[in-house]
């Protein structure tokens, strides 16, 4: 029976677009307060407004979709596009330092950006605004240690 390689794949958490969710909110909230208060919007403005907050939650959700992480049993990988595909692929053996970096907001949120640098202190990759940041960490240390 042959042996199935494992693969965990990791995004970027919703949470850290809460900025741009808020503005979409912000903008729609002051475009229905203009309506109900029976003052003047222009329609042009009206539907710029509506366009631009519909192409930034799905730039948002794109941008999601499209850059992730893969866990491998013996590699971590950064994977960016989809028809023009950019895969950085790390061997655990190669890590050298492992940094959590979390604001309080990200604290109460529980997400959080991890920091990687490779052996030679040039190369890093950051993994950001992921949900449950300690536990990946943790995952990652776990990994690096079966490699030694």
């Amino acid at each position: 029976m042959k042996k199935e390689r494992k693969r965990k794949v990791i995004r970027s958490s919703r949470k850290g677009y809460i900025p741009y969710y808020l503005m979409a909110i912000i903008i729609g909230t002051i475009l229905i307060y203009i309506k109900l208060k029976g003052l003047p919007l222009p329609r042009n403005l009206l539907i710029t407004s509506i366009i631009f907050m519909i192409l930034l939650i799905k730039s948002t959700e794109i941008h999601r979709l499209t850059h992730h992480y893969d866990l491998t049993p013996h590699t971590l990988e950064k994977v960016e596009g989809i028809f023009f595909q950019k895969v950085k692929r790390m061997n655990y053996g190669s890590i050298s330092q492992l940094h959590l970096t979390q604001n309080p907001l990200e604290k109460l949120l529980n997400i959080g950006t991890i920091e990687i640098a490779q052996f030679s202190e040039t190369i890093r990759t950051d993994i950001k605004n992921i949900n449950k940041p300690k536990e990946l960490l943790h995952e990652i240390s776990k990994m690096i240690k079966r490699e030694e």
